[in-house]
């Protein structure tokens, strides 16, 4: 992956009449190179949630090392 692309539009899939929708491309490997994810409102606030959670722990899990 070397971009990712994060809009809010009308899905393709998703029976909603709007998702958050992120696209994880990679350019130089063509349009098939792509992965497309649908969010509803409700799922993609739980993902913010989610990741801030585990970024939150980094420092504690990972300490960068002295010096």
């Amino acid at each position: 992956m070397k971009k990712a692309r994060v809009y809010f539009d009308h899905p393709f899939y998703t029976p909603a009449d709007h998702t958050l929708n992120i696209d994880f491309v990679n350019p130089d490997l063509g349009l098939d190179a792509r992965v497309a994810v649908e969010l509803t409102e409700e799922s993609a606030r739980a993902l913010v949630k989610a990741i801030q959670a585990a970024l939150d722990t980094a420092d504690v899990a990972h300490p960068a090392p002295a010096g």
